[in-house]
């Protein structure tokens, strides 16, 4: 049970690498592209404050979870820089990894009723995190390459990060993405993915 928190939380401190090595070499990214990054940016702000209430309150009524694109897109309209955007982004995301990584097996157990009625976990909220991040990473992805930007380094040079790899034909994979098993091929722009 530790190593899946573990992963949890593995997954989400890989994240702003991935975006910085996405973004890499790119002067001007596409606005749909940060307007993406700051959604996850937003969600995360949205997410800490979740978790916080499920931690002061064992059952909490949870509100949903509004990813507010009028906020995201205040933020960008803003800033409109994609370093302090990803520097914005790394602080959200540090926030949520610190609270993560001081929490006991037993608060990964904490109980709240979802914004669906129904029970739900602190464990559980922080994959459901997860699993829009890596929806979030695909869509980030389709938007860079439907714009004609290539993602990341050129095929055959390392990536800056450990758990992505370029193939040859196009393909960007993701280690841990689908299922934290093996790695996720992703064709971007296509749609089309598969287990590698």
């Amino acid at each position: 049970m530790l190593d899946s928190y573990r992963n949890l939380i593995d997954e989400l401190l890989g994240t702003p690498s991935i975006l910085r090595t996405m973004l890499d070499g790119t002067s001007a990214p596409p606005p749909e592209v940060l307007r993406l990054i700051d959604e996850l940016r937003a969600r995360d702000d949205g997410m800490l404050d979740r978790l916080n209430t499920m931690l002061r309150t064992q059952g909490a009524i949870l509100a949903p979870l509004v990813n507010d694109p009028s906020e995201a897109n205040a933020e960008l309209a803003r800033t409109g820089d994609p370093a302090d955007l990803l520097s914005r982004f790394d602080h959200a995301r540090g926030e949520i990894v610190s609270l993560l990584m001081n929490l006991t097996i037993r608060d990964w157990g904490r109980m709240a009723i979802g914004d669906d009625g129904h029970e739900t976990y602190l464990s559980d909220e922080v994959e459901n995190h997860v699993d829009f991040e890596e929806d979030q990473l695909v869509r980030i992805t389709d938007a860079m390459t439907g714009s004609g930007q290539r993602v990341g380094p050129p095929v055959g040079e390392p990536a800056a990060l450990g758990g992505e790899k370029l193939l040859r034909g196009g393909w960007l994979a993701h280690r841990g993405l689908r299922g934290r098993n093996g790695w996720l091929a992703v064709r971007p722009g296509s749609g089309d993915s598969r287990p590698r």
